[in-house]
C-alpha cells in the first residue's frame, strides 16, 4: 500500500497513463488540434514562440504534455533546432511538425498553422468516422444480446407456468 502512495509511484503512473493516452490516434490528433488552435491564437495575439509555449505549458492540465511544451520552449530559446523542438510534440505528425518548424524560421507561422489546423480537423473527422464504423457492429451485437436476455427472462417464466399447469 505504501508503494501506491509514494510520489515515485505516482510519477510512474502519470508517465504510464500519459503514454497510453498519447497512443490513440484520435487522442493524439485531438491534442494536436488543440495545440495548433491555441498556438495560432497566441501567435495572432502577438506572443513570441517562446512566450506561446510558456503559456501553453502553464495552461495544460496534462503534466506530460505540459513538460513537453517546456522542453520544446527550452530548445527554441537555446536556438538549437526548431525541428527538434517540434518533434518533442509527438502528438503532431512529423510532416506537420516540420512544416511548423520551417514556418517559424521563415515567419509564415499564421498561414502554416491555419493549414495544419485544417489538416488535423480533417484527420480527426476521418479517425472518428473509422472508429464509429468499427464500433457500430459491436454495439448492434450488444444491444441484440440485451434484448434477447430481456425477452428470455420475460418468456421463460410464462413457459414454466404453462408447463406446470399441464
Amino acid at each position: 500500500m505504501l508503494i501506491f502512495n509514494s510520489s515515485f509511484s505516482s510519477e510512474i503512473r502519470r508517465k504510464l497513463f500519459g503514454r497510453v493516452l498519447l497512443s490513440s490516434k484520435i487522442q493524439r490528433t485531438r491534442i494536436g488540434l488543440n495545440f495548433t488552435r491555441s498556438y495560432l491564437l497566441l501567435v495572432k495575439s502577438g506572443l513570441s514562440t517562446e512566450e506561446s509555449f510558456e503559456f501553453l505549458a502553464r495552461s495544460e492540465k496534462n503534466k506530460l504534455i505540459s513538460d513537453r511544451y517546456l522542453e520544446a520552449k527550452e530548445l527554441i530559446e537555446s536556438e538549437e533546432d526548431f525541428n527538434m523542438a517540434f518533434k518533442l510534440l509527438d502528438f503532431m505528425p512529423e510532416s506537420l511538425s516540420q512544416i511548423l518548424a520551417v514556418s517559424t524560421k521563415t515567419g509564415h507561422v499564421e498561414k502554416s498553422l491555419e493549414k495544419v489546423l485544417r489538416v488535423l480537423k480533417r484527420d480527426l473527422d476521418s479517425y472518428i468516422e473509422k472508429f464509429i464504423s468499427r464500433i457500430e457492429p459491436v454495439m448492434i451485437f450488444v444491444v441484440t444480446l440485451i434484448v434477447g436476455l430481456v425477452l428470455f427472462s420475460v418468456v421463460s417464466p410464462v413457459f414454466n407456468m404453462i408447463g406446470s399447469m399441464g
